[in-house]
């Protein structure tokens, strides 16, 4: 016997690996909603410069959207207050935002549980069509970096328009 077959007949081997895939799906969980609420607040900081607001605005006038509002009213904001040559990018800055909250949601609305190496989410859609998201190693860790980009991307929407009042 390999000592691969031992391991894979050893029942605290297999507890091992079954806490370790446990842990790295927590991992990628947690560095996934951290990111995209750096994404949502950077977000919030263009939203408010393209606006203006004193600092003392802030929080009032930026934090009563849902993130999908939140983009919808920047990117609007954005092509009223941003030359028109920009539109293409600032319109698809925003809808590759939504189609991240979407893979939000599902990661945080729908039931997780352990699938084939790694955690997966079982989400039931608004057509209430049930679905299992994520039962690939590595997508979640896909959607941190998605999300570290489209950070990059609204930034550059807002350009020099992050200075608060």
């Amino acid at each position: 016997m390999t000592v691969k077959e031992e391991k894979a007949n050893d029942p605290k081997e297999a507890m091992r690996e079954h806490f370790e895939m446990v842990r790295k799906g927590y991992q990628d969980i947690g560095e996934f909603m951290v990111e995209f609420s750096q994404l949502q607040f950077t977000i919030r900081a263009v939203l408010a410069g393209l606006l203006q607001l004193k600092n003392e605005l802030f929080n009032a006038i930026t934090a009563p959207y849902d993130f999908a509002r939140l983009c919808i009213v920047t990117r609007e904001v954005a092509l009223v207050q941003l030359p028109s040559e920009r539109r293409e990018e600032i319109v698809e800055t925003f809808k590759a935002c939504l189609a991240l909250n979407t893979s939000r949601v599902r990661v945080a609305h729908g039931l997780l549980t352990y699938g084939d190496g790694t955690i997966e989410s079982l989400h039931v859609s608004n057509e209430l069509k049930a679905a299992t998201y994520f039962s690939k190693p590595g997508e979640l860790k896909d959607l941190c970096a998605q999300s570290q980009k489209l950070l990059g991307a609204v930034l550059k929407v807002g350009g020099g328009s992050l200075v608060l009042k």
